[in-house]
This record gives structure tokens, sequence and C-alpha cells, in this order.
């Protein structure tokens, strides 16, 4: 589902190229296809005994307590861009 999405945003970023790129061969395409239907029924069967939502948004929040420094910091550096603000870096 994740790679399914990334595949999806990259595509859809492609798709804003004014130009025609050219399409995917039909066993390249038949490849990704037959990937895909393994991953998403093996998370389906996956799903029947582990809520995934639940661990999935769990990882999410843990990943992102793990790295509130460095988000912070980011934060902290877009915002220093601004000629007239100055907020302090949290060492």
């Amino acid at each position: 589902m994740i790679l399914e999405a990334l595949f999806g945003l990259i595509t859809g970023i492609i798709n804003l190229i004014p130009f025609e790129l050219p399409s995917l061969p039909d066993k390249f395409q038949t490849t990704l296809d037959f990937i895909f239907d393994g991953i998403t029924s093996s998370l389906g069967i996956i799903d029947m005994f582990i809520d995934l939502k639940f661990w999935i948004t769990c990882a999410v929040a843990m990943t992102i307590i793990y790295n509130i420094k460095h988000i912070w910091n980011g934060i902290v550096f877009c915002i220093n861009l601004i000629p007239s603000v100055n907020v302090s870096y949290w060492n």
C-alpha cells in the first residue's frame, strides 16, 4: 500500500511534465501488477490477525517523537529565512 501510494505520487508528479514520456513495456507493467497484487493480498491476510492501521499509526507517532528535535530545527530554519524573525535553535 505504501509502495503503491509512492508510485502513485511519482506518477502524479511525472504527469505534470508537459511532454509525453514513453509508456512502460507490457511485460514490466504485468510484473508490477503481479507484485502489487501479491503485496495487497498478503497484507489482507495479515490484517485478519493484526490491526495494521493501529500499528502503522503507532510507528508514525514513534518516528515523529524520535525525530522531534530534527523536525523542530527544520521548522526554525525555515522561520529564520524570514529576515525580520529571530528564533533560537533548540540545541
